[in-house]
């Protein structure tokens, strides 16, 4: 499993396009391979997840300046986010399953940080497993995913909070479906995208 990031992106779909087609060319060595799968590109599941038929597992996210993709070589997701103003308490009441919901309300009585903080690692975790799934983020079909291991509709997943290099304010996490290498997310790897 290979992440490749930046934080030099600008927000614009183009941009992303962009860092795309670099991050396939380091992935494949090729820059002839990173052209035509960029040309394959669709989308699949009831939320459009993007793939490229007959190649690895990818997972795009982005947030702020910051933009990452995870290549791996089966079902994958993965999720950035810089914490940002939001009514944490209204939306974990809302969306997330019960015991995270709660994780949420127990470090809101501890400090506003660590409510924060519980909200935002959650956040992650929920976006990486959906993605990794193809499903919408308002799903009522997701559990918990305060564990490391979930399982939704008899398929097993495992989620890891991670940290990009050089960016401690970024929450991250990542999803693969078990059976999928799970126990690569340990050596997962870490490659900065430079400006050309």
């Amino acid at each position: 499993m290979i992440i490749y990031y930046t934080y030099d992106y600008t927000e614009d779909r183009k941009e992303s396009r962009r860092l795309l087609r670099l991050a396939l060319t380091g992935y494949t060595g090729s820059e002839a391979a990173a052209d035509e799968l960029m040309s394959s590109l669709t989308t699949s599941g009831t939320a459009g997840k993007p793939c490229v038929p007959g190649f690895d597992g990818f997972s795009v996210s982005h947030s702020g300046n910051a933009w990452a993709v995870l290549f791996c070589c089966g079902e994958c997701g993965l999720d950035i986010q810089f914490p940002r103003n939001a009514r944490v308490s209204e939306i974990a009441s809302r969306f997330y399953a019960d015991d995270d919901a709660e994780s949420v309300r127990s470090a809101g009585a501890k400090s506003d940080r660590e409510k924060e903080a519980a909200f935002f690692r959650i956040w992650t975790r929920r976006e990486a497993l959906v993605k990794a799934m193809g499903i919408s983020v308002a799903s009522d079909q997701l559990p918990s995913v305060g564990s490391d291991h979930v399982e939704v509709a008899g398929r097993e997943y495992t989620i890891r909070d991670i940290d990009l290099p050089d960016n401690p304010g970024l929450y991250a996490a990542v999803c693969i479906g078990d059976g999928e290498n799970s126990g690569s997310i340990e050596q997962l790897q870490f490659r900065e995208l430079k400006r050309d």
